[in-house]
């Protein structure tokens, strides 16, 4: 389980992250209809947890503690070249 250090209050902002996925097509097609597939644009909500250069973590889950500490679930680590924008939700 991923647990968060001891702290007296959340501190971690709410986030909405647009990314884009990959998309592939196992069947045949012209090579003309190449340039007509397109990737997925995407939405996941959650935490924001760390942001660097590379990558983006945020988890959607957590329950406080006895001893203040947090736990995290529904982690998901995003590579920052997908991501198209990060809003915070208010």
């Amino acid at each position: 389980m991923n647990t968060l250090k001891k702290t007296s209050k959340f501190t971690y902002e709410r986030v909405r992250v647009y990314w884009r996925d990959i998309k592939s097509h196992p069947e045949w097609i012209s090579i003309t209809d190449i340039e007509e597939q397109s990737t997925a644009d995407c939405v996941d909500e959650g935490y924001l947890y760390k942001k660097t250069k590379d990558r983006v973590w945020i988890f959607s889950s957590y329950s406080k503690n006895d001893d203040g500490s947090y736990d995290v679930g529904n982690v998901t680590c995003m590579p920052t070249g997908c991501i198209t924008k990060i809003i915070t939700i208010k």
